[in-house]
């Protein structure tokens, strides 16, 4: 009895601990946002309302929930006085910050081989707080000296906080920011880097997820003989301590930092990943790795230049588009132009992705070559698996003359350079690609596959290769490659022409869809999904967003207890009546396809376990939509290894059936 009692005296105790929560709001009951978390204790909660408030906010020792009324509207302004948010140490992911925008932060700057330099936006060291739906925006790492690693520019974690995995950083945007520099003292070796532009993770972990990284611009470096370089554009990762999961995330239009003198390399310019980073269903494009122009000091090799899309040491990445990149430029003593799409500087996987219409950096003379287009291996095995690398170009080398070219063999190839380590492909595509072939002797390349290192081709579609157990030579017949559409045409020969034996695929293809479909497994990134759910292929689309992120034509995405989900069904021709739209949805373990349904033409989703998700009452709603309409939906408890499959309908009698048109079917995998 006396042990009961105690643990009714536990559950007691706790009840008053959760009931003593305090909510406190700004500006209605504190003036400051500061002052509302310095009043709070552990499970308060600090309510901002809507304005600008010119404040450096600090969070330590307690686990606070930060909410505004939405970044668009709430939003915190540093004026380049610090920080604009600073947090820890030893705090959890119950320390939640939600809905608010951070801009205009800059980070403390730090002394030669002093801490590394504070991040501009929201600097993290040693904890693993929860960052949700915020805008980072504007700001700009603080600068580093010696051996110090500049501050990134949007949001630095630095150091393992209690939770293993990490800082959750959610559904942000990241967007127009600026790493610290990083000058070495000529005496101190080795040094560091520059700061990320976007997001840094150093000597810890993160969890990346559904965010938007976008115009950030990497800190640049410059200093004494084996200093390390400038870090990445977009999302740099530096002697992690575990594994930085970077998912279903939109990485953009960033800029690597250059090398300077002495410098070893410069940044990438979408992902720039000194430990092993494992990168999942993201769309890495537009980004420019940075230069390595400036001569290297006495003694010390030059610097290698920034790839365009991936940096890597030992990365896995499945999933992901890599397309339209541009590795940056080496100088007269540089070792190599920046790849286009990938630098693997180590083992690698790469599966399920597509590497298309990537530029290679260019070498401007001396003992470099320029950059591979798509993927240019320096050591290590890489694994490339499902893959397609098109339509990429390589960098050109300006390294003068046959006798220059007998010295050293400068040519590269456009689709993959291996040099030095083992490249094995399967289940592949490389083709269209365009190599720089212009030394006179030794040459090394073709336009798809070159270098010093062995490559291994099997049950692939490649361009000029001859021999090989399931190779051949075909055009793949892209949708519409020169414009990024790397899928399969229905009359493709990549379709069913697979390794029936391959082991180690992801389960999905680059869109989500299910492998296998059809009679086999097809070749490249894509499964065709030609004769799979296609609906009833009249004048009906449906789109879909989670927390308004996320690519509108991608099939498969990820849905958590308080999400929003938002399904866009209309008619592109204005062939039916926007009236009469709805959206219906049917659970099924994650993995299993709907089957379709015989006397509903088009109809996949099983009629005994249908859910109608609109329109109906709140928390459903729904607008209009150009000429159909969205539908709003808040996600509840979610079952992990389920799916929610969802279909959109038009009951109308101008379908062709008479009285009824359906879209395609997108997945929502439960977490």
């Amino acid at each position: 009895m006396k042990r009961f009692l105690s643990i009714l005296s536990v559950v007691a105790l706790a009840s008053a601990a959760l009931n003593a929560q305090v909510t406190r709001f700004v500006p209605g009951g504190f003036p400051t946002i500061q002052s509302a978390i310095n009043a709070s204790a552990n499970n308060d909660i600090v309510i901002v309302a809507p304005g600008v408030y010119f404040e450096n906010l600090v969070i330590t020792g307690k686990h606070i929930k930060l909410s505004g009324a939405g970044a668009a509207s709430t939003i915190v302004d540093g004026g380049m006085n610090g920080p604009v948010l600073s947090i820890g140490p030893n705090l959890g992911r119950s320390l939640l910050v939600e809905n608010l925008t951070f801009r205009n932060g800059k980070g403390a700057d730090t002394v030669i081989n002093g801490a590394g330099a504070q991040g501009g936006g929201i600097d993290i060291r040693i904890s693993s707080p929860t960052i949700l739906r915020c805008d980072i925006i504007n700001n700009r790492g603080g600068n580093a000296a010696g051996m110090a690693i500049g501050g990134a520019g949007g949001i630095l974690v630095r150091g393992d906080g209690p939770d293993p995995a990490g800082p959750a950083i959610r559904n942000c945007n990241v967007l127009g920011n600026i790493g610290g520099t990083n000058i070495a003292n000529p005496t101190a070796a080795p040094a560091a880097h520059g700061g990320a532009g976007g997001i840094l993770v150093e000597e810890g972990t993160a969890f990346i997820r559904a965010c938007i990284i976008r115009n950030n611009i990497g800190g640049d470096s410059m200093g004494a003989p084996n200093f390390r370089g400038s870090s990445a554009g977009g999302i740099g990762v530096i002697l992690p301590s575990n594994l930085t999961v970077i998912e279903d995330c939109e990485i953009h239009n960033n800029f690597g930092g250059h090398a300077g003198t002495g410098a070893r390399w410069a940044g990438a310019g979408g992902v720039g990943a000194g430990g092993a980073p494992y990168i999942h269903y993201c769309n890495i494009g537009g980004n420019q790795g940075g230069d390595a122009l400036a001569p290297a000091l006495q003694g010390a090799p030059g610097a290698v230049a920034g790839a365009g899309g991936v940096d890597c040491v030992a990365a896995t990445i499945d999933n992901t588009y890599i397309r339209g990149n541009h590795g940056g430029l080496s100088g007269i003593d540089g070792v190599q132009g920046g790849a286009g799409g990938v630098n693997a500087t180590g083992n690698a996987l790469i599966t399920g992705c597509v590497i298309g219409n990537n530029v290679g950096g260019d070498d401007l003379g001396g003992p470099g070559i320029a950059g591979a287009g798509g993927l240019h291996s320096t050591g290590g095995a890489v694994i490339v698996l499902a893959t397609t690398i098109a339509g990429n170009v390589a960098g050109t080398d300006l390294n003068p003359g046959p006798i220059a070219e007998a010295l050293l063999p400068t040519d590269v190839a456009g689709g993959v350079q291996a040099d030095g380590g083992s490249v094995d492909i399967s289940n592949s595509i490389l083709y269209g690609d365009t190599g720089d072939l212009g030394g006179n002797f030794f040459v090394t390349a073709g336009d798809e596959i070159g270098g010093s290192g062995q490559v291994n081709v099997s049950y692939s579609n490649v361009e000029g290769l001859v021999g090989g157990i399931g190779n051949f030579d075909l055009d793949p017949l892209f949708v519409d490659a020169p414009n990024n559409d790397f899928h399969l045409s229905p009359n493709s020969p990549c379709i069913d022409a697979g390794d029936p034996q391959a082991v180690g695929l992801t389960p999905k293809d680059i869109d989500g869809d299910p492998r296998v479909i059809g009679l086999g497994l097809d070749i490249g990134g894509d499964e065709s999904a030609v004769m799979v759910m296609p609906g009833s292929l009249e004048d009906l689309e449906l789109n879909s967003r989670v927390n308004n992120q996320g690519d509108l034509g991608k099939a498969a995405k990820f849905l958590r207890n308080g999400d929003t989900l938002e399904l866009r069904v209309y008619a592109p021709n204005a062939c039916f009546n926007a009236n009469d739209m709805y959206v219906v949805g049917s659970p099924l373990p994650t993995g299993v396809m709907p089957p379709s349904v015989p006397s509903l033409p088009g109809f996949h989703l099983n009629p005994l376990e249908l859910i109608l998700l609109g329109p109906g009452p709140m928390p459903y709603w729904e607008a209009p939509y150009l000429c159909g309409k969205r539908f709003f939906f808040h996600v509840g408890p979610t079952v992990p290894g389920w799916s929610l499959w969802v279909q959109g309908f038009a009951l109308d009698s101008n379908a062709a059936n008479g009285w009824f048109a359906v879209t395609d079917v997108h997945e929502f995998r439960f977490e």
